[in-house]
């Protein structure tokens, strides 16, 4: 069991409705009620409303049941949460009722810190973390100029001092990001808060913004009013909380799950085509789209997809087989596409197959519960697109097609390929998409696109997708299209454009579809993978770099052991029992096993990174002299410590922004330098 603080004003109370909360397995997560000492499983409405200090329950719905439901279900985790929350609360002192705020000089710090102390004294727990959602009264105090963007920054960097000396100095803070104000839509007081947020979690090793998208809940429909979240938007804001959650504090447990691989297919068996789900079916419509589809015929080990005149594009629905997959995940395919003769290029205009990623809808009677407007997807194929089309004009085939679409809108692109065979990747990275390929077996990778979207949900239909003959299929309305198979001499026949012919001209062969988990570097959480800028292209197809679980820090990495002394320069004490060098990633176990030495480096060297884990321990002495080179296309740290580090001499730190974290124990003698700086 951990102890997990939630504290901040109304949207941490919950405002949502207890009746679509989610709800935890049974035995997976609690609440205390310390008026009867008694634990309770947890369920909204959480909390107790407290005469004493003013704390609330829930009214009626919050954000801890789908926290705690995906803490279990992602990293074995049974959280019991201490639910210390107020409605119009203040971090500032500038509203002068201590009963409201959470300065120093306030009653609510106090009033939580003696609610973790009782209840980790009878469960003999520490507590793991604070989860803070607070910010909004602040942001009005700064949009009537009672208090400045500057005040608030101290008030919130004091507040998490407090707490870490009441808990310790490594406690860790998660940051919900606060949302708008709708009210003074765009709230220059709002988006001062979110300012100092994501400031203070830039800087602060141990603070992490996970969760950033409520900026976007009034475009999703996820507000109950002016300032609070209803309950869609809180069910979405615990479980992507929960997942950065797990990534930090249980990156092991995290990677543990292995379900990911148990969705994989091969294609080799044809009784696996049972695992698959149709769409079509899912929704109930009467119509698959697909004139062929198979899994291993005559033991060819593809999957074969043959679609009819059919399309994904705005409300039109073409055939999807899928598998509902949650969390993040990369999924990959290798696709061959041919006209259905197999002997050239599809004829007919938008004749692709790819993966499509999709928000599931809450439909099951076909035509008759169908509502326009409802599609949410990503998907990324290859075939035959268009020489026409304004993303690429002239563009010659085979083409790429990238698509996103946003109840019912799609945006779309295409490129060209050399290939009729495309390896096809698509990673989601919490509400960040990263869709690319390659044309050489995935020896090269190229990013096609990258999609922020905040709207998809936890868990998506993933899976297959194809299409074909765009020209037939505009003539048709979507709701027809969606509902019948459009295929020469059907009846009755509703084209708007009885001349156009029928023209399906796509023959798709999947060889496989495999799902993989990642690691993700800790520096990536809070910042827009979106943006080039913060996340290069490079880092992320470091990232991908076919290598399955091994954690990114020891792909090529030289790895200390210390089985003959503390000497850097001793081989035999380096796993291969070569030493470092300039273009080494180096590792520095932990160093407390008996028989281990840890390193002391006392000479000059240069290396591309270092990392030192819990129980490490490495020295730089008095006339040692370590350079840690700026790694352009490294995917975690150039220096992380969360062990021990002791500069006697120089550490010079060619250092990008986000790659240098001190999570550990860093000691600079007298005689010790440590320079951190941009070599550009």
């Amino acid at each position: 069991t951990d102890l997990f603080l939630v504290a901040g004003q109304s949207n941490a109370v919950g405002q949502g409705d207890a009746a679509e909360s989610e709800e935890p397995n049974f035995g997976t997560a609690f609440q205390i009620d310390m008026s009867k000492r008694l634990l309770y499983p947890l369920k909204d409405p959480v909390g107790y409303n407290d005469i004493f200090t003013g704390f609330q329950k829930a009214n009626s719905g919050s954000f801890l049941p789908a926290l705690a439901r995906t803490l279990n279900s992602r990293c074995q985790r049974i959280p019991l949460f201490i639910h210390t929350a107020k409605a119009n609360t203040f971090c500032h002192s500038v509203n002068s009722s201590p009963q409201n705020n959470w300065s120093s000089g306030g009653l609510l710090f106090n009033q939580s810190v003696n609610r973790v102390n009782q209840i980790s004294a009878l469960t003999g727990k520490p507590l793991s973390a604070v989860i803070w959602s607070q910010g909004e009264s602040d942001g009005g105090a700064i949009r009537q100029n009672l208090i400045t963007e500057n005040q608030y920054q101290l008030a919130l960097e004091d507040l998490i001092q407090r707490f870490r000396t009441q808990f310790g100095s490594q406690l860790p803070f998660f940051m919900i990001r606060t949302g708008r104000n709708l009210a003074f839509d765009p709230d220059p007081g709002f988006a001062s808060v979110r300012n100092v947020q994501d400031l203070v979690a830039s800087v602060d090793p141990r603070m992490w913004m996970v969760y950033d998208s409520t900026f976007y809940f009034p475009e999703l429909g996820w507000m109950k009013d002016d300032v609070h979240y209803n309950q869609k938007g809180l069910n979405q804001l615990g479980v992507a909380s929960a997942d950065s959650i797990c990534r930090v504090l249980y990156a092991d447990d995290y990677m543990a799950d292995d379900n990911l691989a148990k969705q994989n297919d091969e294609f080799e068996n044809e009784c696996s085509s049972g695992e698959w789900t149709h769409v079509s079916v899912t929704e109930g419509w009467n119509a698959t789209h697909l004139n062929e589809f198979s899994i291993n015929e005559s033991g060819n080990g593809k999957m074969i997809m043959e679609p009819h005149t059919t399309t994904w594009y705005a409300d039109y629905k073409g055939p999807l087989v899928y598998k509902p997959i949650h969390g993040n995940f990369s999924v990959t395919t290798n696709v061959h596409f041919s006209n259905r003769a197999g002997n050239n290029l599809p004829f007919s205009d938008y004749s692709l197959a790819g993966i499509m990623l999709r928000t599931p809808k809450e439909l099951n009677t076909g035509a008759a519960g169908w509502v326009a407007g409802q599609e949410n997807y990503i998907f990324m194929s290859a075939g035959f697109a268009s020489t026409s089309h304004p993303s690429c004009p002239g563009c010659p085939g085979p083409h790429i097609e990238i698509k996103t679409t946003i109840n019912s809108n799609s945006q779309l692109h295409i490129r060209s390929v050399n290939s009729q065979e495309v390896l096809l990747k698509v990673a989601r990275i919490g509400s960040y998409f990263i869709v690319m390929f390659s044309t050489n077996g995935g020896q090269d990778f190229t990013i096609a696109a990258r999609y922020h979207r905040p709207d998809m949900p936890d868990t998506l239909q993933v899976g297959l997708v194809t299409y074909s003959d765009w020209a037939k299929v505009s003539t048709y309305t979507p709701i027809f299209h969606n509902n019948n198979n459009l295929v020469q001499g059907m009846s009755p026949d509703p084209s708007s454009n009885q001349g156009v012919p029928f023209n399906p001209d796509l023959r798709a062969e999947f060889d496989y579809i495999r799902f993989e988990n990642f690691y993700v570097p800790g520096a990536w959480l809070g910042l827009d993978i979106s943006d080039s800028l913060m996340v290069s292209n490079q880092q992320i197809l470091s990232l991908f770099n076919g290598k399955g679980k091994v954690s990114p820090e020891y792909v090529d990495a030289k790895i200390w052991s210390g089985l003959i002394d503390s000497n850097w320069m001793n081989p035999l004490n380096w796993q291969g029992a070569t030493l470092p060098n300039q273009n080494s990633r180096v590792i520095i176990p932990d160093c407390l096993c008996s028989g281990v030495f840890a390193p002391v480096l006392n000479s000059a060297q240069q290396v591309r990174s270092v990392v030192i884990h819990p129980g490490g321990k490495l020295t730089i002495g008095s006339v040692g002299d370590m350079t840690i080179l700026d790694d352009d296309d490294l995917y975690s740290y150039l220096f992380g410590n969360e062990g021990e580090c002791v500069i006697r001499g120089t550490m010079n730190i060619q250092t990008m922004i986000n790659q240098s974290i001190n999570r550990g124990n860093l000691q600079i003698t007298p005689s010790g330098i440590l320079q951190i700086y941009d070599d550009e």
